[in-house]
């Protein structure tokens, strides 16, 4: 009873460590998280809640894409609240769904009487910012751009603006500010968020009850060799004490 037991300690020991194993490889979440933003905003600035670009941890790549000139910005939370001032804005609040389907929660606010802000490439408050035409893209990362990461610190923008869209005079001049047609944000994911929790326990335990079972099974083996020794001794002396009877 006690080998079978043994063995069956091994045999439950190998497939924990190696589902363990599986989990952490194989069958691992994916490494990136990336989320879009329902298509169709409201107003034509979007901008992250506090803490979004802060999901995961750094870095997140941004990438949208619009009609015109595509702009994106990176500013300390208070400075871009102050520049925006009141205006009209789609709010990024944050990732809705499963690792499998997830996207941005978005949320509409209506603009002050201040209206729509002006051109944001005129502004200084921007810690990085990339832009081109019909589509943008950038990488925050704030240990990189030698900024502090504090969580919440900073969050983004993302418009386009036509040029010279409906311009009579032909002079190239920015015509107005419009919502991106997409917005898609990628986190990198490390720590917990990259590893499947049951794998690290599964792989310590399976491999705790392997030993347990892989030394049940030579004690066992060894107790069964002494036996089968003692056995033989014991019939060895027999036949010659029968022999020595015999004679």
């Amino acid at each position: 009873m006690r080998r079978v037991l043994a063995w069956l300690l091994l045999a439950a020991g190998a497939a924990a460590a190696v589902t363990g194993a599986l989990l952490l490889t194989v069958l691992a979440p994916p490494q990136r998280l990336t989320a879009a933003a329902p298509a169709g905003a409201a107003a034509p600035l979007t901008v992250t809640d506090r803490g979004v670009l802060d999901l995961t941890g750094s870095p997140v790549t941004v990438r949208a894409t619009g009609p015109g000139d595509v702009f994106l910005g990176v500013a300390r939370t208070a400075d871009a609240e102050a520049w925006l001032d009141g205006a009209a804005r789609t709010r990024v609040t944050g990732v809705a769904g499963d690792l499998d389907d997830p996207r941005l929660t978005t949320a509409d606010e209506p603009g002050g009487e201040a209206g729509a802000p002006p051109d944001p490439r005129a502004a200084d408050v921007w810690a990085l910012t990339a832009g081109g035409e019909g589509s943008a893209e950038l990488v925050w990362d704030p240990a990189a751009t030698g900024a502090p990461d504090r969580t919440g610190a900073w969050v983004l923008l993302a418009t386009s603006t036509s040029t010279g869209a409906g311009d009579e005079t032909g002079d190239g001049a920015a015509g107005a500010t419009t919502a991106v047609d997409s917005l898609r944000l990628t986190w990198s994911l490390s720590g917990d968020d990259a590893r499947h929790p049951a794998g690290t326990p599964l792989l310590l335990a399976g491999a705790a009850v392997l030993v347990l079972g892989a030394v049940g099974v030579l004690v066992e083996e060894r107790r069964a060799r002494r036996a089968r020794r003692a056995r033989h001794t014991r019939g060895t002396r027999g036949a010659r004490r029968a022999a020595g009877e015999g004679a």
